[in-house]
């Protein structure tokens, strides 16, 4: 249903004030869902705001969910090529990927800080993102959980951001953001800490992709002036934590006695392994990325690495709350680890990547709950095939691609796609090993799955999120049996910069012999 003027605004602004407690929200993934669903047999759907060929602010996008026209789209060189940066969204992200490889189109610029900034994923960045997600939960959430008494009631999605942007914040730059301190009881009263500062510039971009015209957010309204200095704190921070590791750099270099230990400080053993410590790093011809892309991408790194990771642990959480079978199974997995290793000892990036069921249960919640997007802009007409039918995307269309949707079509998934069943992803003797009742009746390996984008745009920090993911889920599951809270319902996802649940209510109960 749509009017002649207005387009699809109506159903639109009809879903806003639909979410308890948060009526500025709109409910635009539930009616994304609805229309994918609508239109599954094209895999393509198109959505207008005012009429576009009367009014020169009218926006057409297009939404493409089909594996098939995925493929075409992201994949073939005739499609990929015509498809650019939507100005528009990293006009309003600028605050968190301004300067970063993320918000630059395929251009020698981009394949140049792409070679530079994706060796920052070693291994020792890995192995540390396990250690300071271990040394956080035993420190602060599981000693504060276990003060709560045998039962704690948390609301898992707020706990979730506030324990990835910690995590986060620690291996990019050694840096805390305050988000788990105990605060004082009023907070009118307690020091704006950086979590503070970080969430309030998300919240505000968010708001800024709903309005109309970017032209509101230069008004000098109160929204805006805070965000301009929240976005200056940020940046502030930021590059005095850089400034400070380059002058450490040039005092060790300037007092160095010998040749071999006149190189970058940042290749010295005793040096962070953290990821600024990574980007630092010169290649074979001596370059490495210059201060403003090495500013930026810190900054995208942050945003792109909390938010993602955040959304998926609540919601795989939630999932192993709701499958006792599915918890007790993974369970019996990271019991076994924990029990193989000698006293006090935790187990290693590497230990946690070879738990096949757990990289199942995350695979699986990537899959039902991918919380990413991919926005570009049709630079040319582009023609996609299914069939007998073609599809023209218009020059100037705004173009979107869901993996969550992608991921739900019955065309993709045919073994009950709606259905947590993270056996989809193991091979048939592994999916007996660990319970054949719930075995998939199809072994889907060439299915359509990227949660983490396709082609040589894939997210660089799959690898830190799944240390991440899998070393936190570990942990809970060894120390905690998880429930969804009394009342709980269901959570709503929302569309802020991601795709994140509104609300996940859990109770995590101690177990008694650990």
């Amino acid at each position: 249903m749509y009017h002649p003027w207005l387009g699809h605004l109506g159903p639109i602004l009809g879903s806003v004030g639909q979410i308890p407690d948060n009526p500025q929200q709109p409910l635009l993934i539930p009616l994304f869902t609805r229309w994918s669903r609508e239109h599954a047999a094209a895999g393509i759907f198109r959505i207008w705001a005012f009429n576009p060929y009367r009014l020169a602010f009218a926006r057409i996008s297009v939404t493409v969910f089909g594996p098939d026209l995925v493929r075409q789209l992201l994949e073939s060189p005739t499609a990929s090529k015509k498809l650019v940066k939507d100005t528009r969204v990293f006009a309003v992200a600028e605050a968190v990927v301004g300067s970063s490889l993320l918000a630059l189109n395929d251009t020698p610029q981009w394949k140049h800080q792409r070679k530079l900034t994706a060796p920052a994923f070693h291994v020792t960045v890995l192995e540390h993102a396990c250690r300071v997600a271990t040394d956080l939960l035993h420190k602060t959430v599981f000693a504060e959980w276990d003060k709560a008494g045998p039962t704690v009631s948390v609301e898992a999605a707020e706990w979730s951001n506030r324990l990835a942007t910690e995590v986060l914040g620690i291996v990019a730059f050694s840096h805390s953001f305050g988000g788990l301190a105990v605060y004082q009881q009023h907070a009118a009263i307690r020091e704006e800490t950086l979590y503070d500062t970080y969430q309030a510039l998300l919240t505000t971009m968010a708001s800024r992709l709903r309005s109309i015209s970017l032209l509101l957010s230069y008004l000098p309204t109160k929204e805006n002036l805070e965000f301009n200095r929240h976005s200056r704190r940020l940046s502030r921070v930021i590059q005095e934590i850089i400034q400070e590791r380059l002058q450490n750099e040039t005092a060790v270099t300037t007092t160095s006695t010998t040749s071999s230990s006149s190189s970058s400080s940042s290749n010295s053993p005793d040096t962070k392994k953290d990821l600024l410590s990574r980007l630092l790093l010169r290649d074979e011809n001596g370059e490495r990325l210059t201060l403003p892309y090495l500013h930026g991408n810190v900054r995208m790194f942050l945003f792109a690495g909390h938010d993602t990771t955040a959304s998926t642990l609540a919601y795989a959480l939630w999932e192993l709350a709701t499958q006792p079978e599915t918890q007790e199974r993974l369970r019996k997995e990271v019991d076994e680890l924990f029990e193989s290793l000698p006293d006090g000892e935790q187990p290693t990036y590497k230990q946690y990547m070879q738990l096949r069921y757990l990289d199942a249960v995350v695979k699986e919640t990537l899959r039902l709950h991918a919380p990413a997007g991919i926005a570009r802009r049709a630079a040319e007409d582009i023609t996609l095939n299914k069939g007998d039918r073609t599809f023209v995307i218009p020059k100037d269309a705004s173009v979107y691609v869901f993996p969550l949707y992608t991921h739900l079509s019955k065309e993709a998934w045919e073994d009950r796609p709606e259905t947590f069943v993270p056996e989809r992803f193991l091979d048939e003797q592994d999916a007996a090993a660990a319970g054949g009742a719930r075995q998939s009746s199809k072994t889907q390996t060439k299915t359509p799955w990227f949660p983490f984008s396709v082609g040589p745009r894939n997210c660089l920090g799959q690898s830190l999120a799944n240390a991440e993911l899998k070393t936190i889920i570990s942990q809970i599951i060894r120390r905690y049996t998880v429930r969804p809270s009394k009342g709980a319902a269901e959570p709503i996802p929302i569309l802020l910069l991601t795709i994140k649940p509104h609300q996940v209510l859990l109770d995590f109960e101690r177990r008694p012999l650990v």
